[in-house]
């Protein structure tokens, strides 16, 4: 057998015989590869959240306002102090997003790049979404409370006890795990299965089916996040009237976001590996 790795044709993996330092060479290469993953993951997101910013303050509007809960209402409470309205709190939500896509993609890659076949896409899929999610949490708490209370600048957010920015930690992973893991799972897939498509159908098929299943679960963490102390054990929070409020402006949104994410995300990875061939 000749020296250094070789590559598996069944498994995939690379396997060593006498030189185990390229073994070594050939980790660090994929570290480095998800590394670069996670950057532009990371950029591909908060290009793509700055798009549909709109989109997802009207849908927290409608999934938290107290009735009548309606477009009209919503989008005049979000244009209230002007058209920026729509965008009020992008900046913060950028710092939370551009850490969170680059979580979610480095980890996907990382993990990905060790396992195979489809238990290993699931398994890279809930780890990314778990790890993301964890990590950025209060930035997500943060920026929801700025969206649907305008009022309240975000100093007054800071100097509250740093406990309460981890409320309904536990609901957003119910919610947030499945979703995004068949996001992710799903793309992967339709990469396979229609490889001619270009990125943002494949991401935007998954995030629709994703969308279809768990919205319900994204309307409970929300109303998690932004209802008082008082509220937290009530109908008002497990009611399971208003559920679906918000969720074709939602879909519109997420398929979007995802789509634009990951057509961004292919873009700049194959532009970085351009440059980096010269």
């Amino acid at each position: 057998m000749p020296h250094g790795d070789t590559c598996s044709a069944e498994t995939g993996k690379y396997q060593t015989s006498e030189t185990p330092p390229n073994l070594v060479v050939h980790k660090l290469a994929d570290r480095g590869k998800s590394t670069q993953h996670a950057f532009w993951g990371g950029v591909a997101g908060v290009t793509a959240r700055t798009i549909t910013a709109p989109f997802d303050r009207l849908k927290l509007l409608l999934q938290t306002m107290e009735s009548p809960k309606s477009l009209s209402t919503a989008w005049r409470t979000a244009t209230k102090q002007g058209f920026h309205g729509l965008w009020r709190g992008n900046l913060v939500v950028c710092a939370r997003v551009f850490p969170y896509s680059s979580l979610q993609f480095g980890t996907f890659s990382l993990i990905k790049h060790r396992t195979s076949g489809p238990v290993g896409t699931v398994i890279a899929s809930v780890s990314a979404a778990l790890v993301a999610t964890t990590l950025t949490y209060p930035l997500d708490v943060i920026r929801v409370r700025l969206a649907v209370h305008p009022e309240v600048g975000i100093s007054s957010l800071l100097s509250q006890p740093w406990r309460s920015h981890w409320r309904g930690y536990q609901m957003t992973c119910v919610a947030q795990i499945p979703f995004t893991g068949t996001t992710f799972f799903g793309y992967s897939t339709f990469k396979e299965q229609i490889a001619s498509a270009p990125p943002f159908l494949q991401g935007g098929l998954a995030t629709l089916v994703a969308n279809c299943l768990w919205y319900p679960l994204d309307t409970l963490r929300r109303r998690r996040q932004v209802l008082p102390d008082k509220h937290q054990s009530s109908a008002a929070l497990w009611s399971t009237k208003g559920l679906y409020h918000g969720f074709l402006l939602n879909t519109v949104k997420v398929v979007l976001f995802n789509g634009t994410r990951f057509e961004l995300h292919e873009l700049f990875c194959h532009a970085h590996d351009r440059v980096a061939a010269r």
